[in-house]
């Protein structure tokens, strides 16, 4: 029926706020859409009179195809603030009138109403409109603003859903989204979206959709530049694909808005209308792309925390996960897991990185990281968990025997040549196993503690050599407990000036005069001196032999530079061994020439030992290293010779003054007529090659007068001096030189 003017001054006020809606078409509707008044100028507009449109459900002014639409949309108004939506009228003359509907609920005389009001599309194109959408659009923009600058990376998704949720209220389409491109943009994938009721989702389906397959929007996209088609059946020639692209998708109008990170397009944010078509202003669009920058800030917020977080689940220098990752995805939230774990450990990685530098280093992680790939079944987790060892989940996977399997697959394909910067390097692995069948019946197990136990493993497969394979045993807890004490404890003992260094002297095996001393490093530990066996092999593991190596040497050449003056210059000679760490630094004999600078010691009164097995790992970087110490006047000593891996070839090109005799050879010497001529073809090789020969483990008179008849001058041992401290030393010599006075 006509709206009843004299109701107007009604006191409940009701009258007064339809009043100031203007002379639009109105309606008052029950909360289930029913009509139960309009105005006249709805009369007008629909073409039908009062009776037919009042107590009838309001959707059916609407288009077929809208009705169900409409009523949703009636139905879902929100208690407070609008709705406002596009609405096809189907008019009593067969018209069809394409308008907005402003909807909102109210009271009338105590009781819940809905007014909706319509306006024809041409009008909200007026100046009038304009200004109407352009205010609601800056408020939402307002919102959405104060919205991002609060919001931390996990609030991100919520925010975009409810942009969504109003912007595409507004522009009254059927489908708000959000799409992000690939790194080439070249697929998009549908990662948020809002549809209005009764429209189907497309999300989980609009994955690494080809862009070609709508190139011309394409373009745009690429241009940055905003995707607006009013009518996609419209569409020209040259926009072929595309509509045939929306057409199968079912949609009416497209409006697409770039969303640009560092000035380059990462995705966009578009709507869809699938039921009607898009009705909006070009001033429209100006602010519709402020929403869409703010949504960028907003995945740029959400990109840099996800990215953090691959970061903190991520090493970087591989791209396998780390151990934080490993730990996520072993247990994928479960308090216990099961499967095996095996730990990985580059036999020897230390000193090559050391002689082939970083880079190289890094170029085989890399290299050995991709191997292990190409090793895993699907589902497996490869990780790298520390500076070179590398860890491989296998889930679900209990029995020993296959683990064990797998274990020796990795050292077999590991074992095969790497190219590092053109030359070829063998590399063997220690491998440790542990598994979760491996546990006490009804014990859990933890994935980090699967982890540490594999660990433990694999440093007891280390033990016993290289390219070896062990499995988890409990009663080694205890072995590995204690190794790991004694690493903590050695790092902080050279700070703690617990390090002691003691000298051998060396004597003239005819008549006894000290003509040296080696220099031997002990610990004192908890009140006990340890011999360097004890500790040093812990030291060359770890890289700690560097620091405390270069301590020995200094202290050994301060010594050493007042033992010489004492004795002479022309004769007094300090030994100090090096390790094979020590040898391959780079800035080993840089250290060796400043240490000497630095005390005063004439070059020739050092010699530096090196056994064999250091000598020949890399005989050409040996060769070059032995030149440059040569040439620093330095005397070089090959220590233990005929116990390691001696090569006549590469010993007449190393510049090496003295071969030592190994204390095996020396010990029945005296006995045993094979020792005898060992040692005798060893001074006789020496003499050959313009070497001196010294002999170490002398201990008995017969053994010194064998060594004299054979050639051999120096040499040391207890016969003549255990290892002594420096000062024990200083009251040797000058004894023997009050003799001599």
């Amino acid at each position: 029926m006509p709206l009843p003017r004299q109701r107007l001054s009604a006191p409940h006020g009701f009258w007064e706020r339809v009043a100031l809606l203007g002379p639009e078409p109105l309606f008052v509707l029950d909360p289930d859409g029913v009509c139960l008044v309009v105005s006249d100028a709805a009369v007008t507009e629909t073409g039908f009179s009062p009776n037919e449109i009042v107590g009838r459900p309001f959707h059916v002014l609407s288009e077929n195809s809208e009705q169900s639409s409409v009523q949703r949309r009636i139905e879902l108004l929100s208690p407070v603030g609008h709705e406002e939506f596009g609405m096809t009228i189907s008019t009593a003359h067969g018209e069809l009138h394409d308008v907005r509907v402003l909807a909102r609920r109210d009271e009338l005389e105590g009781d819940p109403v809905v007014v909706a009001t319509l306006q024809r599309a041409s009008i909200a194109r007026s100046a009038e409109r304009l200004l109407r959408r352009k205010a609601v659009l800056e408020h939402l923009i307002e919102r959405v603003q104060q919205q991002a600058a609060h919001a931390t990376p996990s609030d991100v998704p919520e925010i975009i859903g409810w942009v969504l949720a109003e912007a595409t209220t507004f522009l009254g389409a059927d489908r708000g989204y959000l799409l992000s491109y690939d790194a080439a943009v070249t697929k998009e994938t549908m990662t948020h979206e809002w549809v209005a009721p009764g429209i189907e989702s497309e999300k989980e389906s609009f994955v690494d959709i080809p862009l070609a397959m709508a190139p011309a929007s394409s373009q745009c996209h690429r241009d940055l530049e905003v995707f607006a088609i009013r009518d996609v059946s419209a569409l020209g020639s040259g926009w072929a694909a595309d509509q045939a692209f929306y057409e199968s998708l079912g949609l009416q109008s497209i409006l697409e808005l770039p969303i640009v990170l560092e000035g380059v397009p990462v995705g966009c944010l578009g709507f869809e209308w699938i039921t009607r078509h898009g009705d909006w202003a070009d001033a429209d669009l100006i602010l519709l792309r402020v929403i869409a920058a703010t949504v960028g800030q907003l995945i740029g917020r959400e990109a840099a925390e996800h990215e953090m977080q691959r970061r903190s689940m991520h090493d970087e220098l591989t791209g396998l996960l780390n151990r934080n990752g490993l730990l996520d995805g072993l247990c994928a939230g479960a308090e216990t897991c099961v499967g095996s774990i095996i730990v990985i450990d580059l036999d020897g990685f230390n000193a090559l990185n050391d002689s082939l530098g970083r880079s190289a280093g890094d170029l085989l992680l890399r290299t050995v990281a991709a191997r292990l790939r190409g090793l895993v079944r699907p589902g497996d987790l490869v990780a790298r968990i520390g500076s070179d060892e590398f860890a491989i989940a296998m889930r679900a996977i209990e029995e020993e025997w296959v683990v064990g399997q797998a274990a020796r697959r990795i050292c077999d394909a590991l074992a095969e040549p790497f190219t590092i910067d053109g030359r070829q390097h063998l590399v063997t692995v220690s491998c440790g196993i542990s598994t979760s069948a491996g546990a006490e019946a009804g014990a859990a197990v933890d994935a980090d503690e699967l982890i540490r136990q594999a660990g433990a493993a694999m440093f007891r497969a280390r033990g016993l050599g290289q390219a070896n394979v062990a499995m988890f045993d409990p009663t080694h807890e205890r072995v590995v407990a204690e190794r790991f004490e004694l690493e903590q404890r050695l790092r902080m003992a050279l700070d703690r000036a617990e390090f002691e260094v003691h000298f051998q002297p060396e004597v003239d095996v005819l008549d006894g005069r000290v003509v040296g001393a080696e220099a031997l490093l002990r610990w004192r530990c908890d009140g006990v001196l340890q011999d360097a066996g004890a500790f040093v092999p812990l030291t060359e593991e770890t890289g700690l032999i560097i620091p405390i190596g270069r301590w020995v040497l200094s202290e050994a050449v301060h010594h050493g530079q007042r033992w010489a003056q004492w004795l002479g210059l022309d004769e007094f000679v300090v030994r100090v061994n090096v390790s094979p760490r020590q040898f391959e630094d780079v800035t080993f004999i840089d250290h060796v020439e400043s240490t000497l600078r630095r005390a005063g010691l004439p070059p020739h009164c050092l010699c530096l030992e090196i056994t064999e097995t250091a000598l020949m790992h890399d005989a050409e970087a040996a060769i070059a290293i032995l030149h440059r110490l040569d040439a620093l006047g330095i005397q070089l000593a090959i220590d233990d010779f005929g116990t390691g891996y001696s090569s006549l070839a590469y010993l007449k090109q190393f510049p090496v003054d003295i071969l030592k005799i190994d204390r095996s050879f020396v010990m029945t010497l005296a006995d045993d007529p094979q020792d005898r001529a060992i040692v005798q073809t060893v001074i006789n090789l020496a003499q050959s090659l313009g070497m001196d020969v010294t002999a170490e483990g002398i201990e008995t008179v017969e053994q010194a007068e064998v060594l004299n008849e054979l050639g051999c001058r120096r040499g040391q041992g207890w016969l003549y001096s255990k290892a002594i401290e420096p000062e024990a030393l200083d009251e040797m010599i000058w004894a023997a030189l009050a003799v001599v006075d």
